[in-house]
């Protein structure tokens, strides 16, 4: 393994020299150059077969754009970045910071905590960076705080500097990155070797599908592939739209029983079919699935209408008879039914009534399951027979908000599920822990959302609460933001649902919806109202009570 560092200044050398005689199983060499000549010096290395290059700032990113070997940027870290700071600090004259943004990234930050009257400039190029120097020599200022190159014109116009130096242990921590980068480079052969071989080894009948390309397959219990293309494109967005989020999702087609899951290769998507013929009466038909609802965060019950219906599951979990939940948002069945189903620490079914007939209690009790949901219910006689049993599952039955089957159910059993303004205590806990999460695996810029976002009357708390954080999610990752402001946020959905409701509208439904969104807005004011729309206040008047407004 070998590995080039091009320094980028003289007191690079020493820590290199350490790094040289510690790691003796690589072979380690360097230059001294900025930019062009730095570029020269890779260039040189990467043709006598060393395998990356470690440089910095301007002279890192140039590399990166000539180079196809990885090529490691040896930024300083905070530690380094504040030792020069304050070094800039104690000097006590007016302060410019001048440098590639690689380098002042982490900077910035420390700056504003210090609260330090530090003028920031990036560099563009060689000429922008004289003229801007001259620029600030104009306007008093005496000293220079930056990397290789604002330090060296910075010299020969006389200014003091300070220079942002890349430490021992951030020079080593370049060092072994690389070294890891290398490793994986090199592992990634045996890795597609081992995984192929796996695959054949536990996976008989398997096929891979990528962007709707069914890219390998294998059969030995069957002649060809077992269903249809069509079939494997419906189980894939069946899979997708699974809104338990389980790992796979099992299904019956003939005389075939398959499972469908996925996984992520450096962000590609992979959907594996496992298919194996019917052997048994009591493999599970579409419709009938294994349940591990995952939700990566704890529940969150500062709000009273939380701690009222974790109360209620408490007290119905000890008793014998089926729960009931009338939905209004997944995010808040999923913490319930996590706190339901964690509680017995027992297996659970999901039978989706829309996909299978199941006629009596009998027929569910084969399946074994302490805990058994059942979605899209529309007979009430099937809960009718379950409630009179004496039994040992614990059985919960999912209702939408219209079902009505509401009508014929005890108060008493039921749980219903708050919505968004009943949940407004929660609501920052919630969002803040979506951005950790996001930030965290996705490394998002956002870190944080403005404690009073959901304040007062604001209109975000007329939205569903799915709604929100998948706006929330699409925002975060299309913005620079640190903290997530309510005005731009609220604007943002605003917007959305003003589009929304023109793509997924006809024009009766459109006029109706424009009609409500401004009588909302102006409070009711018809004559302000039908001077927006352009319309006769009469003409407002018949088209509300034509929409039943």
């Amino acid at each position: 393994m070998k590995i080039f560092i091009v320094g980028t200044y003289e007191a690079m050398v020493r820590p290199i020299e350490n790094l040289k005689n510690k790691y003796k199983n690589c072979q380690i060499d360097y230059g001294i150059a900025m930019l062009e000549d730095g570029l020269k010096l890779a260039i040189d290395a990467k043709n006598n077969g060393y395998d990356a290059i470690i440089s910095r700032g301007g002279t890192a990113r140039l590399i990166k754009k000539h180079l196809d070997i990885p090529v490691i940027d040896a930024k300083p870290s905070g530690n380094d970045l504040l030792k020069s700071i304050l070094i800039a600090k104690n000097n006590q004259t007016k302060t410019s910071i001048i440098a590639y943004s690689n380098i002042t990234d982490g900077a910035i930050e420390i700056i504003r905590l210090l609260n330090l009257d530090f003028k920031i400039h990036y560099i563009k190029n060689d000429l922008d960076l004289t003229n801007l120097l001259i620029k600030l020599k104009e306007e008093g200022y005496q000293q220079i705080l930056g990397d290789s190159l604002a330090i060296k014109v910075a010299k020969d116009l006389n200014f003091n500097t300070v220079l942002f130096q890349t430490g021992h242990e951030s020079l080593e921590n370049s060092l072994e990155y690389a070294i890891m980068i290398l490793n994986q480079t090199q592992k990634i052969k045996r890795i597609d070797t081992i995984r192929s071989k796996f695959l054949t080894k536990f996976n008989k009948d398997y096929c891979i599908m990528q962007n709707n390309k069914i890219i390998f397959s294998q059969f030995i219990n069957f002649k060809k592939m077992p269903i249809s293309y069509e079939k494997c494109i419906s189980l894939k967005y069946e899979f997708e739209n699974n809104e338990f989020n389980t790992p796979y999702i099992q299904a019956r087609v003939g005389e075939v029983n398959l499972e469908v899951s996925s996984i992520e290769i450096s962000s590609d998507k992979f959907y594996l079919y496992n298919f194996k013929k019917v052997e048994s009466d009591y493999e599970k038909p579409i419709g009938i699935y294994d349940l591990d609802i995952k939700n990566n965060f704890l529940p969150v019950t500062k709000s009273e209408s939380m701690q009222k219906l974790f109360a209620k599951a408490k007290r119905l979990i000890k008793e014998k008879n089926p729960i009931f939940i009338i939905k209004d948002n997944e995010y808040t069945l999923n913490e319930l039914l996590n706190f339901i189903i964690g509680i017995n620490k027992n297996s659970t079914l999901l039978i989706d009534l829309d996909k299978i007939n199941i006629d009596s209690y009998d027929e569910i009790l084969k399946y074994k399951k302490k805990n058994i949901l059942i979605k899209n219910i529309k007979d009430y006689e099937i809960i009718s027979n379950i409630s009179k049993k004496n039994i040992e599952e614990r059985f919960i039955i999912l209702l939408e908000k219209d079902s009505k089957i509401i009508d014929y159910i005890d108060e008493k059993q039921t749980l219903l599920i708050p919505n968004t303004r009943q949940r407004k205590d929660d609501l920052n806990l919630i969002f803040n822990n979506y951005i950790a999460y996001y930030h965290e695996k996705f490394a998002t810029r956002a870190l944080g959302m403005e404690d009073y976002i959901f304040d007062g009357e604001n209109p975000l708390l007329n939205k569903n609460l799915d709604y929100l954080l998948k706006k929330l999610k699409n925002y975060i990752f299309t913005r620079n933001e640190l903290i997530v402001g309510k005005d731009v946020f609220t604007k943002k959905i605003e917007e959305s649902s003003k589009k929304e409701i023109f793509d997924s509208k006809n024009l009766e439904e459109i006029e109706k919806e424009l009609i409500i969104y401004h009588l909302k807005k102006e409070e009711y004011n018809q004559s302000k109202v039908s001077e927006i729309l352009g319309i006769s206040r009469s003409t407002l008047w018949r088209k509300m009570k034509k929409y039943k407004i």
